[in-house]
């Protein structure tokens, strides 16, 4: 192989290496307090729990909403509901409690971040110690 093409090969692999790089950094961009506070009120969670119940609530402006949950399709059916509260903490930090009747009580913080699909999912780094299974957050 000649010089010119063994530079043009560790160009183009600098190159696409960066493109990589670039494109991950967007993907884990985390959101600020102040974005958080425009996308969570009146916005739509679906998750799911470590025993694959899956829930969904609606984030009220009040701090407050109601969620419901409903077992896997491979488990017999059962469903319940509970009273829920979202808050941004000072880190930037979507948090939820959740006081589940026959679950256990969920309370936990995450960055958020916005999705290829214009959706919204937990960040890999920064968050609580237990997060849920699948996250989805849309408006």
């Amino acid at each position: 192989m000649t010089s010119t093409y063994r530079f043009a090969a560790a160009a183009s692999a600098v190159l696409l290496g960066c493109i990589v790089f670039s494109a991950r950094a967007e993907d884990e961009q985390k959101l600020s307090k102040e974005d958080l506070m425009q996308v969570i009120p009146d916005s739509k969670v679906i998750s799911t729990g470590p025993k694959g119940n899956v829930r969904r609530w609606t984030n009220d402006p009040s701090g407050n909403f109601v969620a419901n949950w409903e077992t896997p399709p491979q488990v017999k059916h059962a469903t319940g509901n509970a009273q829920g509260t979202w808050t941004v903490n000072d880190k930037g930090q979507y948090c939820v409690h959740i006081e589940w009747e026959h679950l256990q009580t969920e309370g936990w913080c995450a960055f958020l971040k916005k999705t290829a699909d214009g959706k919204y999912g937990i960040a890999s780094e920064g968050h609580s110690s237990w997060i849920p299974t699948t996250f989805e957050l849309s408006k």
